[in-house]
């Protein structure tokens, strides 16, 4: 399948739980036999995207190291997608120290985890997060981006 990422914001009754809706559209499919599946890539996403929030690098609990990204896609009918994204290890200390307005190449897959969210009143709630887990990224001109 080929397609694209979109994201759109749905805002509940409750303004503080503003949810960001990652959806893959489906441009065209494909049907493959199983004994054709052993040469092909799943879930592998390749995109040009801008930085729009400073990175954000931390340590796991295990001391691995992990950047979190904000990434602006643009679309058809000046449409954008805002993507979450994470990179592990040597791309995690590069990607830091980038700015806000960059443009990558970005090679990854799309993931989810779940993580737990504790609300100010104490109460805790298991979530899912989807987000783009970057392989490798080549930073781009804006010239070659268009």
């Amino acid at each position: 399948m080929k397609g694209q990422i979109r994201t759109y914001n749905k805002i509940p009754t409750d303004i503080t739980d503003v949810k960001l809706v990652v959806t893959v559209y489906a441009l065209n499919i494909k049907s493959y036999k199983e004994s054709e599946m052993k040469d092909i890539l799943c879930n592998q996403v390749e995109l040009i995207a801008y930085i729009v929030k400073k990175p954000i690098y931390r340590k796991t609990p295990s001391g691995r190291e992990i950047v979190d990204l904000s990434l602006a896609v643009n679309r058809e009918y000046k449409k954008t997608s805002y993507i979450p994204a994470i990179a592990w290890g040597k791309n995690a200390r590069l990607l830091q120290q980038l700015e806000v307005g960059t443009c990558m190449k970005i090679k990854g897959r799309i993931q989810s985890r779940d993580y737990e969210k504790i609300y100010s009143n104490g109460i805790k709630e298991t979530k899912i997060a989807y987000e783009l887990s970057i392989d490798s990224f080549e930073l781009e001109s804006l010239e070659e981006a268009i």
